[in-house]
């Protein structure tokens, strides 16, 4: 039986958790190609050497995913650029164009701090990866 190497693409299924065991995904199935960058190094290193059916297990930092925590994304707004009134700490907000939510860390009259680092930035994440197809590359890539 065929084993991953460079090149391949490949099918996975993954199932993603945190540290606590909340589930944050669920049997998402993902295509790519080993070696082409497009999903996290730690990912497409798990697979080289994986043979179809097979799973592992691994733990990935979540700044090595959504980049590091850094206090330069802890930002001030103006009050009344943000939408709704009862603003509180620990709120979270969608703020355009980040694709994920930003958390309220201090309220003032007329200015709302906000911290716009990743969620997951500081948390750590197990992927359960299952091989579930290889398409082998016509290229060897030794």
């Amino acid at each position: 039986m065929i084993k991953a190497h460079y090149g391949d693409t490949v099918k996975v299924q993954y199932t993603v958790t945190l540290e606590n065991s909340t589930q944050l995904l669920r049997n998402n199935s993902l295509d790519f190609i080993i070696g082409s960058n497009n999903v996290p190094k730690d990912i497409e290193r798990s697979v080289i050497g994986m043979r179809p059916g097979r799973s592992k297990r691994i733990k990935i930092p979540g700044h090595k995913i959504f980049g590091p925590y850094s206090e330069q994304k802890i930002i001030q707004v103006a009050r009344n650029k943000l939408p709704g009134r009862n603003i509180e700490i620990g709120l979270r907000l969608r703020i355009p164009p980040l694709p994920f939510s930003v958390k309220v860390v201090d309220v003032s009259e007329s200015i709302v701090t906000i911290d716009t680092n990743h969620p997951l930035a500081e948390e750590y994440l197990t992927f359960e990866i299952k091989l579930v197809h290889i398409n082998e590359s016509p290229v060897s890539f030794t």
